[in-house]
């Protein structure tokens, strides 16, 4: 039989460490051991969450250049466009812009537009829609010219409105025909006192 002391023996004896001291030190390794994987399995998640963010951000910006070099292309057919119908409107007759006419180029942009989307048969349903008030130059030569010369510079600026975001120029858009329509309407209520 064996003999159990209730005394304790000094910590540096071997009974107290073969007893306590070598368990409570492996028991102390194994928690710093875990803590330390933990540490690090957080930092590399967020790590990994940032890279994910940024590549995220990197492929949204590319889809978004992509998307305006579309629409920057979509924007020079319409400008050669929008100058083969002054010239036309100007001269009165069927003037060749890059050997195409006015027709051609509407065409063209008819086609595109439906590829390119983003708004494009709005902005070119709206710049039509514009160049149907203006005269043609056979009407009245001065009022004709100068008319056709202000459509094509304040085309311009719809479509690079445009092509630096489709979307905010369409909202623009819309709250400038609310408040043409609401002008509209004053100055006719106006008229009909």
């Amino acid at each position: 039989m064996m003999l159990l002391t209730t005394d304790w023996h000094p910590w540096f004896s071997y009974e107290w460490w073969n007893d306590i001291g070598v368990p409570a030190l492996g028991a102390l390794g194994s928690i710093a051991v875990g803590a330390g994987a933990i540490a690090v399995a957080l930092h590399s998640n967020r790590i990994a969450q940032s890279a994910a963010e940024r590549e995220a951000a990197v492929r949204r910006a590319s889809e978004e250049a992509g998307d305006r070099a579309a629409r920057g292309d979509f924007a020079d057919l319409v400008t050669q466009w929008s100058r083969a119908e002054v010239r036309e409107r100007l001269q009165d007759r069927a003037q060749e812009s890059k050997g195409k006419t006015a027709g051609v180029l509407r065409e063209e942009i008819d086609l595109k537009a439906a590829l390119v989307g983003q708004h494009s048969e709005e902005l070119v349903r709206t710049l039509s829609d514009r160049l149907k008030r203006v005269p043609h130059s056979s009407d009245d030569t001065s009022e004709g010219q100068a008319m056709a010369l202000l459509w094509h510079r304040y085309s311009r600026p719809a479509v690079r409105s445009w092509v630096a975001d489709a979307d905010r120029w369409l909202a623009g858009e819309q709250e400038d025909r609310v408040s043409m329509s609401e002008l509209h309407d004053l100055v006719e209520g106006v008229s009909d006192v």
